[in-house]
């Protein structure tokens, strides 16, 4: 998630970050550190897992560019 939110921060989508960081910060960490519990997790659960896979993407693609290999379609 952290890896997703660095590499969309250092591209030119700044802009459809802004949701996703709201409501990272809108449930407190201290909060989550306190209640473990799965009722108190759900919420935040799609966006970490879309912030994770944007993070891995990213990776591959700057991965496989500075190996001159292609990434997906096109």
């Amino acid at each position: 998630m952290l890896l997703g939110l660095a590499y969309g921060w250092r591209s030119h989508v700044r802009k459809a970050l802004i949701p996703f960081v709201l409501e990272l910060l809108a449930f407190p960490v201290v909060f989550y550190l306190t209640h473990p519990s799965m009722d108190y997790r759900h919420p935040l659960d799609p966006v970490i897992v879309i912030l994770a896979c944007y993070g891995v993407v990213e990776w591959l693609r700057q991965r496989n560019a500075s190996k001159g290999a292609r990434f997906g379609p096109g």
